[in-house]
């Protein structure tokens, strides 16, 4: 009997360092909190990390499994605990129409070829912008001599991004606006640009904003149109049109907004004075 007992207290006395090593083994995983803000227009997420003074490499990967941006923190950046960056979304991030996960996920102390101890993983999930038009003004038109007929001069649009994230797009957009009769049709390239405090009823004649010179016109916005949000858009055509000589026989015909850079696209009937 007394041979058993001093062979088990042996075998814990042996065990004891063994043990011990093993608990030094998970204090060496680090501790963090991350902090995941909304994505801003340019398709950056901003992040902070808080916790243990470490180094730490953020990976966001694509559905496919692609490395589609990167950051690092350094172990000085995280000496107060706290440390903010952001990372990208890679390419094409305002897409529309379809939802794509992310996957997030940040490394301690990583090796030079991207390897290190996975501390954190999340999945983030995003639509991308979703841009259309709510409605439109009166389009304006000018008196055109030479030809004897109406020429398209300006209109107002409601835009609207019901999507999740921000546009890329500063402040405007370019468009066509085709207008079609009886199987003619006639096509402007039209520069659309932010008002700021300007509003209509659909179809109603407002008057065009005061042109301020060098500085483009009064109440021009250049903010980007960010997530669930609506502007106004003043949208004119500068250039030397060609003449849509049937417009002045015509009473109603129709109107289509086409965007160069988004697959949006507004129609309506529209009446020629």
């Amino acid at each position: 009997m007394n041979k058993i007992v001093i062979l088990f207290i042996i075998v814990i006395m042996v065990s004891i360092p063994f043990l011990s090593g093993c608990n030094q083994l998970n204090i060496g995983k680090k501790h963090i909190d991350v902090e995941i803000g909304e994505p801003n227009s340019s398709g950056m997420i901003p992040i902070t990390l808080t916790g243990d003074k470490s180094t730490y490499l953020l990976l966001l990967s694509n559905q496919k499994g692609n490395t589609v941006g990167s950051a690092v923190i350094s172990e000085m950046e995280m000496a107060d605990g706290i440390q903010s960056t952001q990372i990208s979304l890679g390419d094409g991030f305002y897409s529309t129409g379809v939802k794509r996960n992310f996957t997030l996920i940040i490394l301690d102390d990583p090796d030079l070829d991207g390897s290190g101890n996975e501390v954190y993983r999340t999945t983030l999930s995003y639509y991308g912008a979703n841009i259309s038009i709510v409605n439109c003004s009166k389009p304006r038109f000018v008196w055109n001599d030479i030809f004897d007929t109406y020429d398209f001069k300006d209109i107002y649009v409601k835009i609207k991004n019901s999507g999740d994230l921000a546009d890329p797009y500063v402040g405007y957009y370019d468009a066509d606006i085709v207008f079609e009769d009886n199987g003619n049709s006639d096509t402007y390239f039209v520069a659309m640009f932010a008002i700021n405090n300007v509003d209509f009823v659909a179809g109603e004649m407002i008057p065009p904003p005061e042109y301020s010179g060098v500085g483009g016109y009064k109440g021009r916005t250049d903010n980007y149109l960010t997530a669930n949000t609506s502007k106004i858009y003043y949208c004119i055509y500068d250039g030397v049109t060609h003449a849509l000589n049937y417009r002045y026989t015509a009473g109603k015909i129709n109107m289509t907004i086409i965007f160069h850079n988004h697959p949006a696209k507004f129609s309506t009937t529209i009446e020629i004075p």
